[in-house]
């Protein structure tokens, strides 16, 4: 990790189960102990270009490969394998439309 980079790691945030890549950068990036304006001054650090904003937005068009996970693993504090599994199966259409969720509902389990 360059030293350029290493202003962004923090303490892994563990993931909820079930929980998307687009929920979980969101939530990772609101940590105190984070500095970071937006998701893409991050990918272009890793040198991933736009890759984590349309990740964020869930347009996986290129699907992201395990080298890309890997590197972000790296800062973030985990296995590129977990990450993976936060993303939708590759060619899984998906409705990229805001879900409107319940407080009460998400209080219970977010």
């Amino acid at each position: 990790m360059s030293d350029s980079t290493a202003k962004y790691f923090s303490i892994a945030l563990q993931p909820y189960d079930d929980e998307s890549i687009s929920h979980y950068l969101g939530r990772w990036k609101r940590q105190e102990v984070v500095s970071l304006s937006s998701i893409g001054s991050l990918s272009r650090q890793l040198k991933l270009g736009t890759a984590m904003s349309r990740w964020e937005k869930f347009y996986l068009n290129p699907f992201p490969t395990l080298n890309q996970l890997a590197q972000l693993g790296k800062v973030m504090g985990l296995e590129a394998e977990r990450l993976l599994l936060m993303f939708p199966p590759k060619g899984e259409p998906i409705n990229v439309r805001a879900i409107r969720v319940c407080c009460a509902c998400y209080d219970e389990a977010p």
